[in-house]
């Protein structure tokens, strides 16, 4: 992640579902994840307590999650330009096939639609430690405001 210019550059996944803990322990390793902060689903619990009591992952962590969580993700995400590599094809797929839902006037929303997107949320729990959080949760767009305006930026 390049916070000065605001990019990030994406130029490997692991894209696959199903998959046993140990496989994915195996999978952490051979991607050479071991000793990098690994951002997981925190509603996986058991399987972070897994991966790292009996598979010896190091740095594992459950992602922050609270109310707005994900649009709040969503929007500061659309603030980076994404530079992925052809090869990271989960990941394309999904940011080609993302959407936001409607409302019953068929006008759009500012809720992403829950679907398609397991790439996008590993990438999203990825760039958390750059997010506007507070106390382990997402600030609300009450606090984010705030807190641009006590830096002087709005």
């Amino acid at each position: 992640i390049d916070q000065q210019n605001r990019v990030v550059y994406v130029y490997d996944e692991f894209y696959q579902q199903g998959m046993l803990t140990q496989q994915i322990a195996e999978a952490i390793g051979q991607h050479k994840g071991y000793g990098l902060q690994i951002t997981a689903d925190s509603a996986e619990q058991r399987l972070i307590s897994e991966l790292s009591g009996v598979y010896g992952v190091p740095n594992i962590i459950g992602a922050g999650k609270g109310k707005d969580s994900v649009s709040q993700g969503i929007q500061y995400m659309q603030s980076y330009h994404f530079v992925v590599h052809p090869r990271v094809k989960g990941l394309l797929e999904e940011f080609n096939t993302y959407v936001y839902s409607k409302d019953k006037f068929d006008n759009w929303t500012n809720t992403p639609v829950d679907a398609n997107n397991h790439a996008i949320d590993a990438l999203r729990y990825a760039m958390e430690p750059f997010m506007f959080r507070t106390a382990g949760h997402y600030m609300s767009n009450q606090e984010r405001i705030q807190t641009i305006k006590n830096l002087g930026l709005g």
